[in-house]
């Protein structure tokens, strides 16, 4: 038996060994990881730009893609067209001009994927002003970056000035990938997976050991209207999360309904509906749409997340 064991665990050590060389056997891209995170940052800001001089539904969709998935409540805009009538529906949107800061970015090895979150101020008709914050997720393709799946949320009254900029999210090196549709699957399922690992720990161990096990140390939430910028690290978040929970458990359960990878393996992100556990006859609140970036370091490790 002992042999066995020694057997399957040889076995185990070389079958991660291998995956950890997946992204290392990739060709490299002579960039540096630095030069293509900075490129998404002057998207991010060229957009931001134009959008101050502008409306707010002509500046804030001009950054999406074609096929961009954006939260709304009690679920999601699926498209271009569906985003555009939901920003134009909100009434704060009426001869409103937004205008956004980026406080931080990563980028994927594959240099196709990334993400940006940031404050924004969104001043009305009036000239009242709207303290926001987003999250971003972008895919380079032949037009430049374009944003594929996006949020924002509000920041209280007195928020005040954009935090610092944020150490950039980089690989250690940009790789040239263009893996196949078997090789994107298995990422996408190990996204999945993980996510759905995440909630259910969270009914055992509660929502906020959850949300400390599964974080990367440099991991951001937005956090809620009353917070003036962002929760930064798992044990903030945690604590964060963690009020009004019950020890050991959690009110609430999720999963992944939709993932995009990139094809380097490691950067992706998770889209889904956040739900009220039953706890009594009636109970009906409605379900809450979440996006959440995850990251890894290459394809044979475990993801964890890094913006949400």
């Amino acid at each position: 038996m002992i042999a066995r064991f020694a057997t399957a665990l040889l076995f185990l050590t070389i079958a991660l060994a291998s995956a950890r060389s997946c992204l290392a056997a990739l060709p490299t891209d002579q960039r540096s990881p630095r030069a293509a995170v900075d490129e998404l940052l002057a998207a991010d800001r060229a957009f931001a730009a134009v959008s101050a001089k502008t409306l707010l539904v002509s500046g804030l969709s001009a950054q999406f893609d074609d096929d961009v998935i954006m939260t709304v409540p009690g679920g999601f805009a699926r498209g271009k067209v569906a985003a555009v009538a939901a920003l134009a529906a909100h009434p704060d949107s009426k001869d409103a001009h937004i205008a956004w800061t980026p406080v931080r970015a990563g980028i994927s090895a594959d240099a196709r994927q990334g993400f940006t979150f940031g404050t924004m101020v969104l001043t009305r008709a009036d000239d009242s002003e709207v303290p926001l914050k987003y999250l971003a997720y972008w895919r380079k393709g032949s037009g430049g970056w374009r944003v594929i799946v996006y949020k924002r949320t509000r920041r209280p009254a007195d928020a005040g000035a954009a935090p610092a900029l944020m150490a950039a999210a980089l690989p250690a090196r940009l790789v040239v990938a263009e893996v196949g549709a078997g090789t994107r699957a298995t990422y996408a399922q190990s996204l999945m997976r993980v996510e759905r690992e995440f909630s259910d720990q969270a009914q055992v161990i509660g929502l906020g050991a959850a949300f400390e096990r599964y974080g990367r140390g440099d991991a951001i939430n937005l956090g809620g209207a009353d917070v003036p910028g962002f929760l930064v690290g798992p044990k903030t978040i945690a604590r964060h999360v963690a009020a009004g929970q019950p020890a050991g458990g959690s009110t609430v359960s999720w999963a992944a309904d939709e993932v995009i990878v990139a094809d380097s393996g490691d950067l992706g992100v998770t889209i889904g509906m956040i739900r009220r556990n039953a706890t009594a006859a009636g109970d009906d609140a409605a379900p809450v749409p979440f996006f959440t970036v995850w990251r890894r370091n290459s394809p044979g490790e475990l993801w964890t997340y890094i913006a949400e």
